[in-house]
């Protein structure tokens, strides 16, 4: 779809991204490969949203063209100089010689880790205990979400550097979201998840948790809540979303049985109070009742519980009540696919100023999640479905499993069937 056709928020292309901007090709496309900027691939397309390259650009308002450096001073004929005069010419080289700006990108390298301003210049560098897991940043691998964020935390007009630090091996250690102050120093560090989570039926869970999402509320809570932080168990089902202070203190969260693949902000009934909207599976819904593709809205400013889960479900989380102010909806698996590990999730979430909700629904996971079978869907602020656009290989997929779809009829019937079978989760 071109963006002319969805009221302009799907760019196709290079050039259409860049027109975007006002900038040439290559500097978005060095954008994308320094900097985080969000674009999509779909085969050899290249495209991206004007919701998130917007979001994208109000959190890199310091990148700009850079400076050029004052020219050298004239060469002395007195190569001669008193040890006073050497002196006071390096004082005032020291204080000319242009000094770093606000740090607006970083790099990871080994232990080390260095942020630099527009001019690439470094301004300030970390050495954690060990090396980091490499952040990859182009190819087909490539990292959707960079582990690094410049975020206003405290409100104070100056950035802080948000670092998801990721050991080599997930499964011994937790990661971890450290807090840096613009001047490099670390003002705190969270550690994600419980040592032990007790389960009703008497089993208890423990293990490691990786820090997946970081966002902030657009309208703080009164009890200090401004950081948004979402991690999921390493290797089993628990996900936990807490808020935090800019203090880095934990003030409430939510655990949700399954986990989550995006994250979004938004006011989507426009009264001034934020709700988190949370995309990916429910393992409950998924191993009962094969509808485990999940899209979660929580009211930012009370998350405090678990989220929902049939009676007598295994994965319920002892002495913990469900979470009071939530939404939830379960789609059907809408394909069979040969791979058990790969079933239908919300890979994606973009919520658009007028409330309206974009998700995409996929059984592929980060960037190949347009190699499977998947469907873009749009929900208004009341979480109804108004649209659905089938991706090529759901269509043929559907096609093949249903023999008697030959029509676009046929097929908007089948569709419009399987989004009546949505089920609503709310408690």
């Amino acid at each position: 779809m071109h963006a002319k056709e969805n009221q302009g928020d799907r760019l196709e292309g290079w050039k259409e991204i860049a027109a975007f901007f006002n900038k040439s090709v290559r500097t978005v496309q060095v954008w994308e490969s320094d900097f985080g900027l969000p674009i999509h691939r779909e085969m050899k397309r290249v495209w991206a949203i004007t919701t998130e390259l917007t979001a994208w650009r109000e959190s890199h308002q310091d990148l700009a063209v850079p400076t050029e450096l004052p020219p050298p001073p004239p060469p002395t004929r007195n190569l001669w100089l008193p040890a006073t005069t050497i002196l006071a010419l390096l004082a005032l080289a020291a204080f000319a010689w242009p000094r770093p700006g606000s740090p607006i990108g970083y790099r990871t390298l080994g232990p080390v880790l260095t942020t630099f301003d527009a001019s690439q210049k470094t301004v300030w560098t970390h050495t954690f205990s060990a090396p980091l897991n490499e952040e990859i940043r182009s190819g087909p691998n490539a990292l959707q979400n960079l582990r690094g964020q410049f975020l206003d935390v405290d409100q104070d007009g100056k950035s802080e550097f948000l670092y998801r630090t990721w050991p080599w091996d997930l499964s011994k250690q937790n990661s971890s979201l450290q807090c840096f102050r613009a001047d490099g120093t670390l003002r705190w560090t969270f550690s994600p998840g419980r040592p032990t989570l007790k389960l009703a039926d008497g089993r208890t869970i423990s293990g490691t948790y990786t820090v997946q999402h970081v966002a902030l509320l657009r309208h703080p809570r009164p009890d200090g809540g401004r950081i948004v932080v979402s991690s999921h168990h390493s290797w089993d089902w628990p996900h936990q979303v807490a808020i935090l202070t800019a203090d880095g203190k934990l003030i409430d969260e939510y655990w949700h049985p399954g986990w989550f693949f995006s994250l979004d902000i938004g006011d989507l009934d426009h009264n001034g109070r934020d709700e988190i909207l949370l995309g990916g599976v429910n393992n409950a819904y998924l191993a009962t009742e094969n509808r485990g593709a999940t899209l979660v809205v929580l009211a930012a400013d009370s998350i405090h519980g678990q989220g929902g889960t049939p009676k007598n479900s295994r994965l319920l989380i002892a002495d913990m009540p469900h979470s009071p102010r939530h939404r939830a909806l379960l789609f059907p698996e809408f394909a069979k696919h040969p791979n058990p590990n790969h079933y239908a999730h919300v890979e994606r979430i973009s919520t658009l100023p007028d409330g309206n909700i974009q998700i995409v629904l996929t059984q592929g996971f980060g960037p190949s999640i347009f190699d499977e079978p998947y469907a873009h869907l749009q929900l208004d602020p009341n979480l109804n479905v108004t649209r659905v656009l089938p991706g090529a290989k759901l269509t043929e997929l559907l096609t093949t499993q249903h023999p008697s779809i030959t029509t676009p009829e046929a097929r908007a019937t089948l569709y419009r069937k399987v989004l009546a079978d949505i089920q609503n989760t709310n408690p």
